[in-house]
Formats: structure tokens, sequence, C-alpha cells
């Protein structure tokens, strides 16, 4: 892009008012913008003639007719930025006075920060500017500033200085601040690639607690299996350099087990993993290292077609090495490896259609994972249920369903024995789905049905509920005509969508509801209906980008006069910790997309959002965790002085809760503490009596903390 063009769009966003959180400037053209733009047009073609001093001394003579515009601090702003954008592409073009050329840019996009701190084009083009310059004390410093003040960038920012220090060879320096970044979000890809760079460029192992193993698995649970590939692909490799052959072993087993888990395991991959540690020059016989051994193994594995193929394979059935996951009590060992890969066998030859040979790859996991892996033992039940069921030649009289069924009895009982809450629901779930896709509704086939459909929606048996468990069960009671009962699971299934956000899926259930029961329902069910029907038109009010309050057609308090009120009207049908959370997640959503320029709408809404939750557990799905760092965000950006504030942090991430049917369940995270303590005006916290029509910085003389103490939000003070 021309440089002339660049500085007509930053211009732009200056003169018509967008620097963000600045309420007084008002989006309208004014002879600022025209002395700008002038100006711009000079600079432009004087830079091109590599005219610097020329440029820089124009800007400086025109700055004084910004005494005359009706905007003064505005107009010196537009040329401030023109100046420092000057000196940045100056730098650019002369090497060597690159180094003096951004210093002065960086003066100057400092002075725009300062009349309009949250002015992005400015505050990107700054950092970016600080983040090249020689390492030292000084230069730190403003960054760490710059983290406090903007905590939208502030992982961003830990990241520059990390790669500062790992520029300057500095590794431990580095490894400090790409920590710091990780513990301000530990979802963030940059600050998760940046510790993995460490290891596996300069191996120097940067890690939170434990060891790289650890980090390899919480790059797994945060999606971003690639990186946890290339850990333990390193890992390996040095571990095999140093001839520690047992350790090197159990970074082999990881290794595929993270590769299979994603279906990334493939021969060619393999063949270049042995390539790289034996070049030909090097083989050694079989017998004389156990990891060639194990390597070419796992080819051979990849690539058997039958069952019986399997049968030279000795190390990948093994239980030995053992690989314990932190924090729990599971492992992995080369069997598990096995199973993945005899289970991605199964699916493929499946889709394919050759059932049989589908039927003896699944045969194998479910006869030897009853004792090793019951949780897969309950996803592969499932998948050969439905293959039964699909193909009626395999299984004609039902005789394998009804016998695996029993061993799925069997296993939920001795579950119970063992007081496994998370196994018996497995358990409940798997018998409940194979119930429903037999589609028998007579006698015993209902019975079951209802029975394990009921028992896994049991909160006892655990906090997260599939939405669609309770669509089946209202599935079955509606085949056996059983109105209430349908009406109430259905019903229960709409707000099982709402809290996993699934708006759209709720609605279309609830249409389906009146449509086929509109003339049975009882009058307390039309009652909950209504109340639910009008949690759903609010949660697509609040996302709805053309509703009156972003359209500026209604006053905030007034729309929360509104909203109170509908609160209280769903109160009087639904829980109120439902209706809270329902509340939470739309005024968070419709904050999200109120204009920065409405800064002090803005945070009445998520402040707002905010009083509504005081408990994690209250918190249903991913989104809600974002949604409360986001907010966390917004109001730090309004209190003058951030530094108080504790950051958000996140422990324990994603857990797959359970498996539904033959796909994977909802993915939800587990959190078990936000660590959360958040600093904001007492205005801002007390909407309904205190606040006010705007703020200024003495109302921040008094604060409430919002803290977090045995699972819940309160006012500290």
């Amino acid at each position: 892009m021309k440089t002339k063009n660049l500085f007509l769009i930053v211009f732009l966003t200056i003169s018509l008012g967008y620097c963000y959180g600045q309420d007084t400037v008002k989006p309208s053209i004014t002879s600022s913008e025209l002395l700008v733009k002038d100006v711009n047009l000079t600079v432009d073609d004087l830079l091109n003639n590599g005219e610097v001093k020329k440029a820089a001394a124009h800007i400086k003579d025109k700055k004084t007719y910004c005494q005359e515009v009706a905007d003064v601090k505005l107009c010196e702003a537009g040329l401030n930025f023109t100046t420092g954008y000057l000196y940045q592409q100056a730098s650019l073009k002369d090497n060597q006075n690159s180094r003096a050329y951004q210093k002065r840019a960086i003066v100057y996009y400092e002075k725009v920060l300062t009349s309009y701190p949250n002015n992005k084009a400015a505050l990107s083009n700054f950092i970016q500017l600080i983040a090249v310059q020689d390492i030292d004390p000084s230069i730190i410093k403003k960054l760490e500033l710059m983290a406090k003040k903007y905590p939208a960038e502030r992982i961003n920012i830990y990241v520059q200085i990390g790669d500062m220090y790992k520029d300057d060879n500095n590794l431990q320096k580095a490894c400090d601040y790409y920590k710091k970044a990780y513990k301000e979000d530990p979802f963030s890809e940059k600050a998760c690639g940046a510790m993995v760079a460490l290891y596996t460029k300069y191996e120097f192992s940067c890690v939170m607690r434990k060891d790289i193993r650890q980090l390899a698995l919480d790059c797994q649970e945060i999606d971003l299996p690639n990186y946890s590939e290339e850990l333990l692909r390193k890992e390996l490799i040095l571990y095999f350099n140093n001839k520690e052959y047992k350790k090197a072993l159990e970074s082999l087993v990881f290794w595929s087990y993270i590769m299979s888990n994603n279906n990334w395991l493939s021969s060619s991959k393999v063949l270049r993993l042995k390539t790289k540690l034996f070049p030909k020059k090097q083989i050694r016989s079989r017998a004389e290292n156990p990891i060639y051994n194990a390597l070419d193994e796992l080819q051979d594995l990849i690539e058997v077609v039958q069952v019986e193929d399997t049968n030279s394979i000795k190390f990948w059935k093994g239980y030995s090495p053992k690989i314990y996951s932190y924090g729990e009590s599971s492992k992995i060992e080369p069997k598990s490896v096995f199973y993945k890969i005899m289970h991605a066998k199964g699916v493929k030859e499946n889709f394919k259609g050759n059932v049989e040979n589908a039927e003896k790859f699944w045969e194998v996991i479910l006869k030897e994972t009853r004792n090793d892996d019951k949780a897969l033992f309950t996803v592969v039940a499932s998948d050969m249920a439905q293959l039964y069921n699909n193909n009626q030649r395999l299984d004609p009289s039902d005789k394998k369903l009804n016998e695996l069924i029993i061993r799925l009895f069997d296993m939920k009982g001795a579950a119970y024995g063992e007081n496994d809450l998370r196994m018996i629901r497995k358990y409940h779930i798997t018998l409940g789905s194979i119930f429903y896709s037999k589609k028998k509704w007579d006698g015993a086939g209902f019975a079951n049905a209802r029975f394990q459909l009921s028992n896994a929606i049991d909160n006892r048996l655990g906090p997260i509920v599939n939405p669609k468990l309770r669509r089946m069960l209202g599935d079955v009671y509606h085949e056996l005509n059983q109105d209430k009962n349908a009406i109430n699971s259905y019903k229960e299934s709409v707000q099982d969508y709402l809290s996993f956000d699934l708006i759209k899926d709720a609605d279309m259930l609830m249409n389906d509801i009146k449509k086929k029961y509109n003339i049975s329902m009882n009058s307390n069910q039309k009652k909950d209906l209504e109340g639910i029907q009008m949690i759903i038109d609010w949660r697509k009010e609040f996302k709805n980008p053309k509703n009156k309050l972003l359209k500026n057609e209604v006053t905030v308090m007034d729309y929360l006069a509104k909203i109170s009120k509908a609160e209280k009207d769903a109160n009087k049908v639904l829980s109120k910790e439902f209706v809270k959370l329902q509340f939470f997640k739309g005024l968070s959503d419709l904050g999200a997309l109120v204009s920065e320029n409405r800064k002090i709408d803005k945070q009445i809404i998520l402040a707002n959002a905010l009083e509504k939750i005081d408990r994690i557990y209250q918190l249903s799905s991913p989104t809600d965790f974002n949604r409360i760092k986001k907010i966390k965000i917004s109001l730090e950006e309004s209190v003058e002085q951030p530094k108080r504030l504790e950051k958000t942090q996140m422990n324990k991430k994603a857990n797959l809760s359970y498996n539904s049917g033959s796909k994977s369940g909802f993915k939800t995270y587990n959190v078990t503490a936000l660590n959360k303590e958040i600093i904001v005006p007492n205005q801002l916290f007390k909407l309904n009596d205190v606040l006010t029509n705007h703020y200024t910085s003495d109302s921040l003389k008094n604060k409430a903390t919002i803290e977090l103490k045995g699972g819940k939000f309160r006012v500290k003070n």
C-alpha cells in the first residue's frame, strides 16, 4: 500500500473521532481533517524524494494552524501521527540513520497516545517500533507500562518482550515473559507457541510446572496438538542423542499417542522420524536399538489391512513404558497407541463399507480394553452397536448386541461398586444411546432407554448435560404417547441448548414442541415455555446489531430497566440461577457489540452482566469464561490505575466430559478456579442506585473489589 493511502486511512481514523474511549470527540468532518489531509499529501511527496527534514519542517510549520480550527487537540494529534509515520517510513529507507528515525517516531506516537490513549493505529506502531529497539531497562519499562495500560494487548506485549530477550540470547528472561503471557491466558496460541519454540529451536526448557510433557499435555488440551507433537519429537531426539533410550522410548510412545489421537499418524511420518534418528550409514540391527525396533513395528502396525497382520506386533501390544497423565490416574502406554490405531482402522473400514473387517478391528479393542481403557471401551461399544443396528446380517438375532449390553451392565455395576462417577455416567450414556438407536419402544426396550438416559442426565453424575440426551429421552416418551413427560424432557433440552449458547437449536426445538403439543400441554407447561421463549427472544435480541440500544434509540438505563422487568417475569416460572446465567450471557454479548465510542454505556452493561454471576459452577460453557475475560479487560481499561488490578487467570484447561453415541460429546472446559480479582468503580458495580449518567476520575477513589473466594465472586469492600 502506498504511503499516501496509509496516511489518509490513519488520519481519518483520528479525525473522525474513532479514537477509542473518547466520548468528547464527535464524528464530524472539520477543517482539522482538511488541514491534516493537505499536510499528508505534501509529506508523501517529500518522503518519496528522500527529503525527510523538509517534510518534518513542513509539519511543524503547519501545526501552528491547529490553533485556528475547532478541535485543536484532534488536529495536533493528527499531525503528531503524521510525524511519527514520517520517521517510521524514513527508518525503512535509510539504514544508516534507521535507529535515530525509529526513536523519533516513538516520541511522536507517544504524544498521540497521551491525547488519545486508545488510538489503535498509534498503539500498534508504537509497540512495533519499541520491540525492535536495542534491549535496555528503559525500553522494557516502557513496554511494561504499555502492558499495564492496555490489557487487551498484554499478551502480545509480553511475548514481544520475550522475543527481545531471546534475540539478545537471554533465554531465561525470554522464558519469564513467555510464562507471564501464558499465565495471563493459558489458551493463547502465541504464548504457547513461544514457549514451545524455545525448546524446539534452542533446546531451552520453558515450562510452567513439572516438565516438557506437561506443556505438551497443556497444548493438546487447548486444541494445539501440533505444538505437542513438536515438543515430544524434539524431546525424543534429545534423549536419543544422549543415548537415554528408556526416556526416548517414553517420548516415542507419548508422541505416537498424540499423533494417533489426532489422526496424524502415518507410515511416511514414522519413516521420516526413523530416518532422522538412524541415517543410512548408522542403521543398526533391530535387536541393538529398542527405538529402531519400535519405529519399525509402528510402521508395520499402520500399514496392516487385516487383524491377523498384527500378530507380529510385540512392543505396541505391551504395557511398558507407562506415562501417567499429570494430576490424573489415566496412563498412556504402547497399548494405548495400539487401541487408537485399531479404532481408526475400524472407522475407516466401516466408512468404506467393509463392515466385517470393521467388526474385527473393533472386536480386538472390546476384548482387551475392558480392564485397560474403560472409557475407550464405551466409545467402541457405541460404534459396534451402531454397526450391528445398521447391518442386520452381522447380528440377525441380536445375539452379539445383547452380549455387548450384558458386558456394559456388568462393567457399570463394577463402577457403582467403586463409586466411579465419571465411568458410571459414561455407561449410562452408552447404554441409553444403544437402546435409543435400537428404536424398540415396547416393554423392556422403553424401560431400559428411559432408565439409562434419565441416569445419564442426573446432575449427581456430573454437572454438564448434553442437550441431545434430554432430547433423546423426550423422543422415547413421545413414541410412548406420554406427552407430559415428553414436553418436560424437551423443555429441559431447550434450556440445555441455551446454556451451551446453541440459540438456533433451542429456537428450532421450541417451535417443534409448540407444533406437536400445543393442545395437550397443561397451563404450567405453557407458562414454563412462555418463560423460556422470552429468554430465547432476549438472547436473539442481545446479539442483534440492529437493536434499539445499539442504534442509540434508547438510553442504557431505560434498556436495563426493561431487562430487569423481563428477568423478574422469567423468575416467576424458571429457576433464578438459570435466568441469571442467560442474562449474564446476553448482556456480555450485547456489551461486546456496543461501540467503543460509547465507553460509559459499554462498561455499565458489562458490569451489569458480571453482577449476574456469583458462583463459578454457574458458568456452563467454554464461551462463558471468554466472556468473563472480556468483561475484565474492558473494566480494567476504564480504571485509571491498572497496576492495582490482578490478572485474570484460568487454570485446569479443557477436559472432554463424555462421549455420546459413536461421536465425541460436547467439549467443555472444566475450570476449577479463575484466581480472579477485579477492581471496578463503585458506580459501575452498584448499577441500580448509585450510577450517574457519567463519571469522572474522582469517582475512582472509591472502589469495590470483586474477589473470588470459595468458588464465589463477592464484593470484598
